[in-house]
């Protein structure tokens, strides 16, 4: 595979020109690999999914420490740097890696695997899809046992946020995984730069949380009806959103233990995950 160390010769070599409406911005830096692959703690038997293959830089990396990669990209000519690289050949397989052309929104979980847990979500993912990538392996099954993700750094601070701060998207996270900011990355990490910083965060999903179960869909529509109106009290949003009388919707605040003027945001997840079991029975 060409080196790292021209990434500019290696797209125009190809006639690449980046494209920001697939979130293309390639990680160039060879630290900030090092650093994800030292972070991962790889095993000679884990199984990868990298979403976002771009022109193999991590790919490269991953494939010398374990046992499987996954190689997912979309685009055309990347598909052909990656199948023209000196390690992975001229074939769609060769040795442990796999490219797979698609669209990772729609490429189903069983693609890589049927069961739990038997495969880890390692990428630089496109930062216009970080939300839906996300939520797509977390409430998917099989679902990976674990993801470490490049994502935009304000976005990783609000996966990661506390009670106090949350949204919609911290608080669906939360439930089904315990994320955690691993380094920041400089947006000169990149090529074409993005326009924001990054960082490196990992997802530690729970064993517990199952997808498709009713607590999970409750719990879903729930936390849905609580930020429907952020600035509004949050009894009032799951009344209306619910509709469920205020009375009722007070009595599991009661049970919960949290105070009737709570806003969605300062709920932590376990308060949202007792604040529902109280209402929904």
């Amino acid at each position: 595979m060409q080196s790292l160390s021209s990434p500019l010769q290696i797209l125009r070599s190809y006639g690449i020109e980046p494209r920001r409406s697939r979130g293309q911005n390639f990680l160039i830096d060879r630290n900030i690999i090092r650093k994800i692959i030292e972070k991962a703690d790889l095993k000679k038997t884990d199984t990868v999914v990298e979403i976002g293959a771009g022109i193999g830089a991590l790919t490269r990396e991953l494939a010398n420490r374990v046992k499987k990669v996954f190689a997912v990209e979309i685009d055309e000519k990347l598909i052909e740097v990656l199948q023209n690289g000196s390690l992975i050949g001229s074939g769609m397989t060769i040795g442990n890696i796999e490219i797979i052309r698609a669209d990772a929104r729609t490429l189903p979980n069983a693609t890589f695997t049927k069961k739990e847990g038997s495969y880890r979500v390692i990428a630089n993912i496109p930062y216009n899809l970080t939300s839906l990538l996300i939520r797509k392996f977390l409430e998917e099954s099989p679902r990976p046992s674990d993801m470490i993700l490049m994502i935009q750094k304000e976005v990783g601070k609000r996966i990661c946020a506390h009670a106090g701060e949350m949204s919609i998207l911290s608080s669906m996270v939360q439930y089904y995984a315990v994320p955690k900011i691993l380094f920041p990355v400089s947006k000169t990490c990149f090529f074409p730069a993005p326009k924001v910083n990054s960082v490196c965060i990992s997802l530690a999903l729970k064993k517990d949380r199952i997808p498709a179960s009713q607590h999970a869909k409750e719990f879903t529509h729930f936390v849905k009806a609580g930020f429907s109106a952020k600035r509004k009290l949050l009894s009032r949003n799951l009344s209306h959103g619910l509709k469920i009388p205020v009375e009722d919707i007070k009595k599991g605040f009661f049970a919960a233990q949290i105070p009737l003027n709570a806003r969605a945001q300062e709920l932590s997840v376990d308060d949202w995950i007792s604040l529902c079991y109280y209402i929904n029975n």
